[in-house]
């Protein structure tokens, strides 16, 4: 990254130390703040131009999903369900596991244009809204039990069919 920029820090998995020992290795140690762990995410998010998930290894990454929602592009490793969230070029940019200079080069890139950021950060929000609301996911839920039950129904009408038929075929063949 550019020589100057301020980072925090802030992590439930990663060592802090570990942190601070590649920071101090790569010379920008002075300007990172090491918060540990921190439950004001949101207070942290709204003084933060973007925001790195650098994942070996992810699931869905609900603070990817937390910052899009703060207007804020994420620059994060395409793993696991991070591309579901994180669309790249469109709500922040994806780069591969384990290469810091791709992730540093994309940190760098969107540091530079503030325009750009701001329209991640607009596009991630609206993301957000569309497939991770509450009332959406409750609206789909229902719609997918609908579904399934209707499906049940027209499956127990075949079967019940199917059976009324079988005994018709045996009551005319004798029984056999």
């Amino acid at each position: 990254m550019r020589a100057g920029p301020d980072l925090s820090s802030c992590s439930r998995e990663t060592d802090p130390q570990e942190v601070k020992m590649h920071c101090t290795h790569y010379g920008f140690a002075d300007n990172v703040r090491f918060l540990g762990y921190r439950a004001d995410t949101q207070k942290l998010l709204a003084a933060t131009d973007i925001v790195v998930l650098p994942s070996r290894i992810e699931g869905l990454p609900l603070f990817a999903v937390e910052a899009l929602a703060s207007g804020r592009p994420v620059v994060a490793t395409a793993v696991g369900g991070t591309p579901e969230v994180v669309i790249d070029h469109e709500t922040g940019l994806l780069v591969p596991p384990e290469d810091s200079s791709w992730f540093a080069e994309a940190g760098d890139y969107l540091l530079g244009y503030r325009e750009l950021r701001k329209r991640m950060g607009m596009r991630g929000r609206e993301l957000v809204e569309e497939r991770f609301d509450v009332r959406t996911q409750i609206e789909r839920t229902i719609a997918l039990y609908s579904d399934l039950l209707q499906a049940t129904r027209i499956l127990s009408r075949r079967t019940a069919n199917a059976s009324s038929v079988r005994e018709s075929v045996r009551a005319y063949s004798g029984g056999a």
